[in-house]
């Protein structure tokens, strides 16, 4: 990966961190590992990158599942709240705080 796409690639893992979500067009992405298609080695490099941003925040033992949406243009990885986050679910009634399963 060429220095400048390792930089981008870094901010977008820190934008799931801070914001919950980030979005990237596919060729982008691509073109980050310098790869046609997207397969398991830079799906791994992503869950590996992501695992250093939660460690170097902090969060080592309350790692956030990620979750990947697609469509033909680009995809969406969005992360699970951590424990010290507050979940609201927002309904036609208003808002409302979601209780965590014990």
């Amino acid at each position: 990966m060429q220095r400048h796409h390792e930089i981008e690639f870094a901010q977008f893992i820190e934008s799931i961190f801070l914001n919950g979500s980030a979005n990237v067009r596919w060729d982008r992405i691509s073109m980050w590992f310098g790869v046609d298609q997207i397969g398991n080695p830079e799906w791994q490099q992503i869950h590996a990158k992501w695992l250093d941003v939660c460690k170097t925040y902090g969060y080592a033992d309350d790692i956030a599942p990620i979750f990947c949406y697609t469509n033909p243009n680009a995809l969406l990885i969005v992360r699970e709240g951590f424990a010290d986050e507050d979940v609201i679910e927002i309904t036609a009634e208003g808002a409302e705080e979601v209780e965590e399963a014990e």
